[in-house]
């Protein structure tokens, strides 16, 4: 069961909140769930769309060195755990330069990078600022009822400690 409707209106509503005060994934906020043009790889992703399934959240930036850094994580994450149903993997891509907002830019980016999770286009930071973000890269985890269970900021490699923490965060979010 997701949280409810009253409280992801909160969230969304208190945009001005630190990182880490939300308690649940925000929904995702109108237009994205309901217009192609903001998403890549994917068909526009809402709430219903992810009821049930353990969702990390990646807040990423192309011109960002350290988010470029971490994709090659997050890209072997995907092909390892992609196929797993109960696990949804999506990229925000909320711009850090002006010059990123161009769509079009973005969609090349994204084929060059060889990124093939659901990225959503958050060039007017609405998700950043309804989770209460304020770093590039950061890495939110929700379990199957959409609670905040995990957030680390900074740049992910395979093998590492922070990669290690948060697959078994994951990993145990995924067990019955």
């Amino acid at each position: 069961m997701r949280r409810p409707a009253a409280l992801a209106s909160a969230a969304l509503a208190c945009a001005g909140a630190t990182a880490g005060a939300a308690d649940y994934l925000p929904e995702i906020p109108y237009p994205f769930a309901n217009q192609q043009e903001f998403w890549i790889n994917s068909q526009p992703l809402a709430d219903r769309d992810l009821a049930g399934r353990v969702v990390l959240v990646m807040f990423w930036s192309y011109g960002c060195h350290n988010c470029r850094n971490s994709l090659a994580w997050i890209n072997d994450l995907h092909e390892r755990r992609g196929s797993n149903r109960n696990l949804a993997i999506i990229g925000v891509h909320t711009p850090e330069f002006e010059s990123e907002k161009d769509k079009q830019a973005l969609r090349d980016q994204v084929g060059r990078l060889g990124l093939e999770f659901p990225v959503m286009i958050d060039n007017d930071f609405l998700f950043w600022n309804a989770l209460g973000n304020r770093w590039w890269p950061a890495f939110y985890i929700a379990d199957r009822q959409g609670q905040l269970r995990g957030s680390y900021f900074g740049e992910v490699h395979s093998g590492t400690d922070r990669a290690r923490r948060i697959e078994a965060l994951i990993g145990g979010l995924l067990s019955p």
